[in-house]
């Protein structure tokens, strides 16, 4: 029985040992989630230009449209 139970353990520990990550592996994961940041952040700077561009078209179209309802016709 006691070693039927170190054989279970050494297996045990094996298998950790196989398949717990290492520091290099850690620090590859942080160096690489580093760059996805950047590359979302980036993504995200993006986005919000496109958004403010189409907010500034979309009031200049509603500027139009009032100045068509007031005036008859655009100045624009």
């Amino acid at each position: 029985m006691a070693g039927k139970k170190k054989s279970e353990i050494q297996e045990l520990s094996e298998f950790i040992r196989d398949h717990m990550a290492t520091k290099e592996d850690i620090r590859d994961l942080k160096t690489e989630l580093r760059g996805d940041i950047v590359r979302l952040g980036e993504q995200v700077t993006s986005i919000e230009s496109e958004i403010r561009g189409m907010k500034r078209a979309q009031l200049e179209f509603r500027v139009a449209d009032l100045e068509e309802k007031v005036f008859g016709k655009s100045r624009g």
